[in-house]
């Protein structure tokens, strides 16, 4: 008689252990990915509003060493003769950080500067910004909550 002997064969697969395990490690690399990604989008918005309001300092600031004076307030319009200075389009979209750019001017105001009407980010991100800019304080320096409610980024103080 012949014997036939059985052996075990084990079915080649992972166990549901191990699928459990390497699920729950892919899953917390990607909360952490998304954490890091949220902030890095956040950081590359403050740096792009601030690189937006210096330029648009430095093109009032060249107005008016050309015409001799700052140009009258607008509300949430890129003031008359500007154009030679800012692209318009780029002045009226909204900033990275929600609102639109206001040139607040010294007809009005007394400094010369550029606020975000209405930001739609919470006051972190303007602290954020005003670190980016100035000292971090809000209630002074260069960029801070003017009177108006508006984060403004001071270019001349008038006497």
């Amino acid at each position: 008689m012949r014997t036939i002997s059985r052996k075990k064969s084990r079915a080649s697969g992972f166990t549901l252990i191990e699928l459990l395990v390497v699920v729950s490690i892919v899953g917390v690399l990607s909360a952490l990915a998304v954490v890091n990604y949220q902030a890095y989008r956040m950081r590359a918005k403050v740096a792009r509003t601030a690189a937006e309001l210096r330029s648009f300092g430095i093109a009032f600031q060249a107005y008016e060493l050309s015409e001799g004076m700052y140009p009258a307030d607008t509300n949430n319009l890129l003031p008359p003769g500007m154009e030679n200075y800012i692209v318009p389009e780029a002045f009226h979209r909204d900033t990275p950080l929600g609102g639109r750019y206001n040139w607040e001017g010294p007809s009005f105001y007394p400094y010369a500067g550029i606020s975000i009407s209405s930001p739609t980010v919470e006051i972190e991100l303007i602290q954020a910004l005003d670190r980016f800019l100035d000292d971090g304080n809000l209630a002074v320096g260069r960029f801070r909550i003017e009177t108006n409610g508006r984060p403004t980024y001071i270019i001349e103080e008038m006497s």
